[in-house]
């Protein structure tokens, strides 16, 4: 036998199996172990009294948050609060058209594979206000890394613009390496997934860029928004 007891056969009845399932689970539970992530910067959606969702910031199944640092610190990037705001609206409001406004940076959400942070999305359907917060196992309570509002607008209309009258009407230029050779000397390390910023122009109060998306994006590039 494979673990060596002794080899007498055993008889087996002659009668069929009862087969009956004996797994004591409420729903929530059920949804918690087998639901599908609501989106990946949601997570699960959670039982509380307002739209709460939570899931995991693993740098490892975040791989893309590695090219986003400071002082050599993997950080939780603006834009993903952002996308968090419009992954609620696409959820909560669907076939409406939402923007995200005032969108505030509380604290830094830093991450790192030896202490992986909790996110908690929590919404107030009353106000439109949404906010992020995190908490690591050690942590005694949740910090608030960002808030933000929800507003709907009307759908846009397509009208075009003169990108050459708009650029000659700003004073600044930067191009590529200037642009981030200024954010690396005061700490920032983007690396090549957040490196698309091709050139920027600008004067007091308003600004102008250009940004080239990866090839991966260029056949569904009518499906992202910045």
């Amino acid at each position: 036998s494979l673990n060596q007891a002794s080899p007498h056969g055993v008889i087996l009845p002659t009668y069929a199996w009862q087969r009956e399932l004996f797994w004591l689970e409420s729903e929530e539970g059920h949804y918690l172990r087998c639901a599908d992530l609501e989106h990946p910067l949601l997570g699960l959606k959670q039982t509380a009294p307002h739209p709460t969702w939570r899931f995991e910031l693993d740098p490892r199944y975040f791989t893309w948050l590695d090219d986003h640092r400071f002082w050599d610190s993997v950080v939780f990037p603006a834009s993903g609060y952002g996308e968090i705001g419009l992954a609620i609206a696409r959820k909560m409001f669907p076939n409406e058209n939402y923007v995200v406004e005032d969108l505030e940076m509380k604290k830094a959400l830093f991450v790192s594979e030896n202490k992986v942070p909790t996110v908690e999305v929590v919404f107030d359907p009353d106000t439109r206000v949404f906010q992020v917060f995190s908490k690591t196992k050690e942590a005694l309570e949740w910090e608030l890394n960002s808030e933000g509002v929800l507003r709907k607008q009307p759908w846009p209309e397509e009208r075009k613009a003169d990108f050459e009258a708009i650029k000659a009407q700003l004073s600044e230029h930067f191009d590529h390496e200037s642009y981030y050779d200024d954010y690396a000397e005061a700490g920032y390390q983007f690396r090549p997934l957040f490196q698309h910023l091709q050139n920027v122009w600008r004067k007091e109060g308003e600004s102008f860029a250009e940004i080239v998306a990866p090839e991966e994006l260029h056949e569904t590039i009518e499906d992202h928004f910045f």
